[in-house]
Order: structure tokens, then C-alpha cells, then sequence
């Protein structure tokens, strides 16, 4: 078992990034991370993250924006965003795409949480 579960038990929001320019970093997200974050913690939401977008213009065999969103569909992700950190393209829009993923997914563990103890004033934020 390892510590992934010990590490993942009080997680709301999976983050998971591949770059633009490297086919093997975007493989790799349906081949290790979203099986992670599925096996670990199945109710988690995902956020799928395409960095490096400024190096799409000097380079020929990039990941396109296309493939992202099939991706993104594919492994069931709450949301696509993509970014350059070299420029700031997009960093922002990640960061409330991330929040609000996470506190989305914690207000639902709260209400599942009010609804089994059916009223008795317990909520776990």
C-alpha cells in the first residue's frame, strides 16, 4: 500500500500538469496520475493542466489544444486549463479553477456528511 493513501486521504482537488512539448508527460497522464488519483481517491475531482503553451509556436510535434479536451473528457476531469508560465497565460484562471474545484468537492463531503447523520448538526468543513 505505500503512503499514497496516508497522503491522499484529505485531498479535494487533483492536480495533474503535462507539458505541451512532451508526448510521454501527456501519456503519462492516463497511464500513472489519473490512476492514482482513481485508485486512491476515486470522488476527488481533477484538474488537467497543459503547461508550456508559448513553446507551441517553435515547435512542430506539440500537443494540441484538441487532444487536451479529449483528454480531459476521457479521464473525466472537472476541468482543462492550460497555461505558460513564461508568459503568465492562463495562471490565474488555473488557480480559481483549482479552488473552486477543491472547495466544491469539500462542500459535498460536508452535505454527505450532514445527510448520513440526517440533521444532528454535524458538519465537517
Amino acid at each position: 500500500p505505500g503512503l499514497k493513501p496516508l497522503i491522499f486521504h484529505e485531498t479535494n482537488a487533483f492536480v495533474i500538469f503535462y507539458s505541451v512539448t512532451d508526448r510521454d508527460s501527456f501519456l503519462d497522464v492516463e497511464r500513472l496520475w489519473v490512476i492514482d488519483a482513481q485508485t486512491h481517491c476515486h470522488d476527488v475531482p481533477i484538474v488537467l493542466v497543459a503547461s508550456k503553451t508559448d513553446l507551441r509556436v517553435r515547435s512542430n510535434d506539440v500537443i494540441t489544444t484538441l487532444e487536451g479536451e479529449e483528454l480531459a473528457k476521457k479521464i473525466k476531469a472537472e476541468s482543462f486549463v492550460e497555461i505558460s508560465s513564461l508568459d503568465g497565460e492562463g495562471l490565474d484562471y488555473m488557480m480559481d479553477e483549482v479552488l473552486r474545484c477543491a472547495v466544491d468537492h469539500k462542500l459535498q463531503k460536508s452535505i454527505a456528511v450532514e445527510v448520513k447523520n440526517q440533521g444532528k448538526q454535524c458538519l465537517v468543513l
